[in-house]
């Protein structure tokens, strides 16, 4: 089901094939789920994980859509989620889940309408999910910052229509360029222009203990040094002889 690769990277291709019966008695009830296998990401004994999907949502103002949660169970590390979910048979566009864990947690998002769910068969439902799981411990940067612990990430900022939180002490003690700026512009969200989202998260989800710079294309990793020499982000700029 996992594959493992370089830098702790885990490419998931789930199927999870839910029966007629599962999913119709759950639908006759709120708030009632339907629970998968719990997984080891690969070699990581450490980190597991497992799916709940509830058919009526698990609020009331969701109950007329299906919604899918990914559960990591973890003490430690630093995990992030890029996963697309899609049913077997459905028109509709998968379904987005990124989120960042620290350590243990659940993250949810609505899978499907009710009335934009394929015809039941007799084998009932083929629930597919693709992605990768970025599995690493919180590096020196945060845990050595004690200013950030028991805060919430109170700036913004904006990139491509987009945004990206992070601690306001964080962004300025990595970088003087954006410590100039946010001296002199004071605004919330801060806005990126010339560079892509992933590129911006990239480099700032680095000082947050992901580290994904070596799973890089060599457009993507010119573009990430590009953006990391023009802001001063030094502490992560000496890395990148490593991949060159």
């Amino acid at each position: 089901m996992l594959s493992s690769s370089e830098n702790k990277t885990y490419k998931l291709n789930f199927v999870w094939r839910l029966s007629k019966k599962a999913v119709s008695d759950s639908f006759k009830k709120n708030k009632d789920f339907i629970k998968s296998t719990t997984f080891q990401a690969g070699e990581h004994e450490n980190v597991r994980f497992f799916f709940t999907l509830y058919p009526n949502g698990n609020k009331e103002e969701k109950s007329d859509s299906a919604w899918i949660y990914l559960n990591i169970l973890n003490d430690k590390d630093n995990i992030e989620a890029d996963l697309y979910f899609f049913i077997d048979g459905s028109s509709n566009e998968a379904a987005h889940l990124e989120h960042n864990f620290n350590g243990s947690g659940n993250k949810g998002i609505d899978l499907i309408l009710h009335n934009e769910l394929p015809e039941s068969k007799d084998k009932g439902f083929l629930l597919k999910c693709e992605g990768t799981l970025f599995i690493d411990p919180f590096n020196k940067w945060y845990l050595d910052n004690k200013q950030l612990k028991g805060r919430k990430k109170d700036l913004k900022i904006a990139v491509s229509k987009r945004v990206i939180k992070v601690h306001e002490c964080l962004l300025e003690s990595i970088s003087s360029v954006f410590k100039t700026i946010n001296d002199c512009e004071k605004t919330n969200p801060l806005k990126i222009t010339g560079f892509k989202y992933d590129i911006v998260k990239t480099a700032i989800d680095y000082y947050y203990g992901i580290d994904k710079i070596g799973i890089l294309n060599l457009e993507k990793l010119i573009s990430t040094l590009s953006f990391v020499d023009k802001y001063e982000m030094n502490e992560l700029k000496v890395t990148f002889p490593l991949w060159f």
